[in-house]
């Protein structure tokens, strides 16, 4: 479906995915949407999530809170790839499985 709208480009025998470049307006389109669906996604898996998961992922976030409040974009990029595959690992929901 994305690769009939434009907005990637398969590569046989690759196993991948290339993204086509996107204008401005792609973005204020997607974006949004994307927003929604993760939030949604988010909200059923932390149902699911077990204490010690929500204890971990508290942990990171805290992390991120003070590398975005001192402006250090470094550390919370760091921060943020533990948080990412922390988040995912959750318990899939049917609409949102990776």
């Amino acid at each position: 479906m994305l690769a009939a709208e434009g907005l990637v480009t398969l590569k046989p025998r690759r196993g991948l995915l290339m993204f086509t470049e996107l204008s401005e307006q792609d973005l204020d389109e997607i974006y949004p949407v994307m927003a929604l669906l993760e939030g949604r996604c988010a909200a059923e898996a932390v149902q699911k999530a077990r204490p010690a998961d929500l204890k971990h992922l508290k942990a990171i976030h805290e992390v991120l809170e003070r590398h975005a409040g001192a402006g250090d974009t470094d550390g919370f990029f760091e921060a943020n790839q533990e948080f990412i595959p922390s988040s995912s690992s959750l318990p899939a929901t049917a609409g949102c499985s990776r």
